[in-house]
């Protein structure tokens, strides 16, 4: 979806599709990084929590890159 909402501010399809993909990657980047540091103070995660963890910290990457930047 943030490909549809990037291209049509822009017209631009690869422009979209990039960075669509590297939000992407800096939302489950910056996820991991949590969930990393989580894991060195000690604490414990279930598996479904670090997975929604990641994948809510992504969507609002994407969000702000569909929000905010044109």
């Amino acid at each position: 979806s943030s490909i549809y909402f990037l291209n049509q501010k822009s017209r631009k399809l690869w422009r979209a599709m990039g960075l669509s993909a590297l939000g992407l990657v800096v939302g489950l980047t910056l996820g991991s990084l949590v969930v990393a540091i989580f894991k060195a103070q000690g604490t414990v995660l279930p598996a479904d929590q670090v997975a929604s963890l990641s994948a809510t910290i992504t969507l609002l990457v994407l969000w702000f890159i569909t929000g905010f930047l044109r």
